[in-house]
């Protein structure tokens, strides 16, 4: 059902189309099927070997064709769909990070959202379900038309037709339950291990030195992987013992058709070929269909995460707009970043006024709040009182993208890969003469290879130096930087920034670094001038 709603969702206006072509098709295999049927039941003088062979030899070739060019559009139509579920995932994940939360739900979130768009791209996904999709919607079509022409020669068949063929979907559909579950169990399992690994990928060098923690990590992989298997096989057992049933049944059908019916209906005996032939011909398709089940289970599980994805991202925002890139002055309100009894008797609200073109730093501890209030500055997060002025505009819900467009953020864990091209101008290529990039830097700036700790700091800086945003808010990357970098920054970089009219927000432990601000923000005490 949830892969349904999905494809309902993000299909293109073609899947009407497609519909339409599944019944067309489907007429045509049934088609087939009654030319054979119909020359088997025929009388031995009207029979035309020659005549009966071409017909079925030409409705081959349609069919071949028909089936052909339906399957290549059904599987574009479904890489068409889970590409815009894919960018639906990705535009919420986008949502989320604007948020502003740092929770461990919203990392849990981020990684079902990687896996959701991993599971859209596999590539083994459209072709299979597709070829699912044309076999099930084909399968109950020719069905249907079986049980009419069964009708239309014993009323008797026809019925024994539907219960047996009832009892068939009826067994696999309760054997549905015993498989459903495991999926989602599987699913927990591979998410498990998804974070094992990228544990065991992103801290190989403490885990070269800590067999301890590096055993645990491999156990944990290990058994999520064991887990994987004994739920697989426990699915297994219900698909073989379904499997079993159905052919039982079948069977029984056959024998119906052949030794019980004659008894009841005398007039079935000449028409039993026919009914016989409809009958084999019924169960490859309705086979067909219900075996698709599990592919159908697992994709279910898949889509109902991906829709949840969608509905934690929330409704749209506005779109941003650049009413604020002229502004001359940034001003915070009577600011709590957090509710009175969590901030502290002590904790007064914050009034802040940063102009264009100054250097502001706001220094505090570990813990005391400085990126949370970079968060509300840049529209990132809500405050919990007060308010921002942007010139004489309020800052509200549907003007916070916008007063986002206002800022370049770097920090410590700043986004290896994230490389942009730098401006190819004159004054562009001064700055980076200025920061002293090495041109292992220079190529990450572009390509975003893998650097050492110190080349990403300086590279991050540069980002966002290079972007054209006029707000820079460094966010704790200078503390760990190389001091003589540093200090060429804060002597020669800051001042060409702010003197082009860049803000420059600096958030630090060190009160020094500090001293040159024209603002100075101390968590501590108020808002004082440097």
């Amino acid at each position: 059902m949830h892969l349904l709603i999905l494809l309902r969702r993000h299909a293109p206006p073609s899947v009407l189309w497609m519909a339409a072509a599944f019944v067309a098709i489907a007429a045509l295999e049934l088609g087939l099927g009654l030319t054979v049927t119909l020359a088997a039941d025929a009388a031995p003088e009207t029979r035309w070997a020659a005549r009966d062979l071409g017909v079925l030899l030409l409705g081959c070739l349609l069919f071949y064709a028909a089936q052909t060019f339906l399957l290549r559009r059904a599987m574009d139509t479904l890489v068409q769909s889970l590409q815009s579920a894919a960018e639906a995932v990705i535009h919420g994940i986008g949502r989320n990070a604007g948020a502003g939360s740092r929770s461990g739900a919203d990392k849990s979130r981020a990684d079902h959202a990687a896996e959701a768009v991993s599971l859209l791209t596999d590539p083994a996904i459209p072709s299979a379900l597709a070829a699912c999709i044309v076999v099930a919607v084909q399968s109950f079509v020719l069905v249907l038309c079986g049980l009419v022409y069964l009708a239309a020669v014993s009323k008797i068949a026809c019925i024994l037709a539907s219960v047996i063929l009832l009892l068939i979907a009826a067994s696999r559909t309760l054997g549905r339950w015993g498989t459903a579950a495991p999926f989602e169990a599987i699913r927990d399992h591979q998410r498990s291990a998804y974070r094992t690994l990228l544990s065991l990928s992103s801290q190989r060098r403490r885990l070269a030195l800590d067999q301890g923690s590096s055993g645990g990590l491999k156990g944990r992989l290990l058994a999520d992987i064991h887990a994987i298997a004994a739920l697989h096989r426990s699915t297994h057992r219900d698909i073989a013992q379904d499997s079993t049933v159905q052919q039982i049944l079948y069977f029984l059908l056959l024998g119906g058709l052949i030794f019980m019916v004659p008894l009841v209906d005398p007039g079935f005996q000449d028409r039993m070929l026919g009914a016989a032939a409809v009958a084999i011909f019924l169960f490859g398709p309705l086979s067909a269909a219900l075996n698709t089940m599990p592919l159908f289970d697992a994709a279910d599980v898949a889509a109902r995460q991906i829709m949840d994805l969608g509905r934690e991202g929330g409704l749209a925002e506005a779109r941003p707009d650049d009413r604020f890139m002229a502004f001359a002055e940034l001003r915070l309100e009577g600011i709590r970043t957090d509710a009175p009894e969590a901030a502290g008797a002590e904790s007064a609200p914050l009034d802040i006024t940063i102009g264009r073109g100054r250097f502001v730093a706001i220094v505090g501890p570990a813990g005391s709040g400085k990126t949370r209030l970079a968060d509300v500055l840049m529209g990132l997060a809500e405050p919990a009182s007060g308010r921002i002025w942007v010139d004489r505009a309020v800052v509200g819900p549907e003007t916070r993208p916008s007063l986002r467009q206002l800022f370049a953020l770097a920090e410590e864990c700043g986004g290896q890969g994230m490389g942009v091209a730098p401006a190819g101008t004159a004054e562009a290529s001064a700055l980076l003469d200025l920061m002293r990039l090495g041109a292992r830097e220079r190529s990450a700036l572009r390509d975003g290879i893998a650097l050492s700790a110190a080349e990403r700091m300086h590279v991050e800086v540069a980002r966002s130096a290079l972007s054209d945003r006029p707000i820079v808010v460094l966010d704790g990357i200078l503390d760990g930087a190389d001091p003589a970098w540093r200090a060429n920054f804060l002597a020669s970089v800051l001042p060409r920034l702010t003197s082009a009219g860049r803000t420059i927000v600096l958030l630090t432990r060190q009160p020094d670094l500090a001293r040159s601000a024209d603002l100075r923000v101390d968590l501590a005490r108020e808002a004082v001038p440097a």
